[in-house]
């Protein structure tokens, strides 16, 4: 936890699962030392599993929350999403974090379509939420299907269940029903605010008050002494995600930001890891508005402002450039980025 200004903030580190697992163990015992709150594991298709690397993590850490970064419905049962979030808590003492998400990456290459992703993780909260607290359920939903179904153990039944998103109706169906809120993508006080009032109208419909879900942003941040240098660590991603997201490109439009059509379609019809061509064009506009790139000092100007918008956890994945690594850039938020922060929500 850290105090920045009058607000107490909690910072999670998303950890990729494309390290080998000696780094990631390290990975993850320098972020506790530094005093992360919380680790959030992805579970990027076809890299080291994000369940098997959780339960190492667990073994590994002593203080640091665990968060699926995300667990999806398509490719794992709701129940067995409960079956492994209950072992998670329970070998790691209590500190597993369930983050349900619709996916992105991967369907495709698996034959797979993600069908209905709002009823799905709807669907899916109702059956995890009970096999915590117990209960033998049985439901036929739109998506899937659960008969006479109880874990065999008895877990901790108020396991976090958060949800992440960045659509719109998904966000505002967490403000309904989720214990916690991931705001994806959006770095930028401008999307984030948009963001949060989706997450709102969700609350207010279930006479929730926002300020007290839990809800987190997630954003990609590459440090560099020079800027130029981080900025352009990120545009592969920047440019990923747009072509991942064709045809909408709404959260574009929600952020503030404008891609020219001859751009964007450029963008959708690149190959991944084959964009180059795209890169040098793409608007910085787009680094600010989705992700926080730069020195030390100028990622801790966005962060503060983000802060200032009354949030109070903030969860970032490390982005390496061509001298900086993953273990450098956790290392130089935490000592660099965050009491700089807290500077300047002091007003020093």
């Amino acid at each position: 936890m850290w105090r920045c200004g009058e607000q107490d903030i909690r910072l999670g580190l998303g950890i990729w699962g494309k390290y080998p697992y000696d780094q990631l163990i390290n990975l993850a015992r320098l972020a506790e030392l530094a005093n992360y709150d919380v680790l959030w594991c992805a579970n990027e298709k076809f890299y080291r599993d994000m369940w098997v690397t959780l339960g190492v993590l667990a073994a590994h850490t002593e203080r640091a929350l665990l968060g699926t970064f995300i667990a999806e419905p398509y490719t794992c049962h709701p129940a067995m999403i409960a079956e492994a979030i209950a072992s998670l808590d329970e070998a790691s003492n209590g500190r597993a974090v369930l983050l349900l998400g619709a996916g992105a990456v991967g369907f495709r290459q698996m034959g797979m379509e993600r069908m209905k992703p709002l009823t799905a993780l709807r669907e899916a909260i109702v059956i995890i939420k009970s096999l915590l607290a117990g209960d033998r359920i049985t439901f036929h939903g739109e998506t899937v299907e659960a008969n006479d179904l109880k874990l065999d153990f008895s877990p901790r039944p108020d396991i976090p269940v958060w949800v992440a998103s960045r659509g719109n109706r998904i966000l505002e169906m967490a403000g309904h029903e989720a214990d916690g809120v991931m705001i994806a993508t959006y770095a930028s006080p401008k999307g984030i605010d948009y963001a949060l009032k989706r997450v709102a109208d969700g609350a207010q419909a279930a006479n929730r008050w926002l300020k007290d879900i839990p809800i987190t942003v997630r954003v990609d941040v590459a440090l560099h002494s020079d800027p130029k240098i981080a900025r352009a660590a990120v545009k592969p991603m920047i440019a990923g995600m747009i072509k991942a997201s064709a045809p909408n490109r709404d959260f574009i439009t929600q952020a503030g930001v404008t891609i020219e059509d001859e751009l964007y379609n450029e963008i959708v019809r690149a190959e991944f890891g084959k964009m180059d061509g795209v890169l040098e064009r793409l608007p910085e506009a787009c680094v600010d508005a989705f992700s926080w790139a730069g020195t030390p000092a100028q990622v801790a100007e966005k962060v503060a402002a983000v802060i200032d918008m009354g949030l109070t956890q903030i969860t970032f994945l490390p982005h390496e450039t061509k001298d900086t690594t993953a273990e450098q850039i956790v290392k130089q938020f935490a000592d660099r980025v965050m009491p700089e922060v807290a500077a300047l929500m002091r007003g020093d």
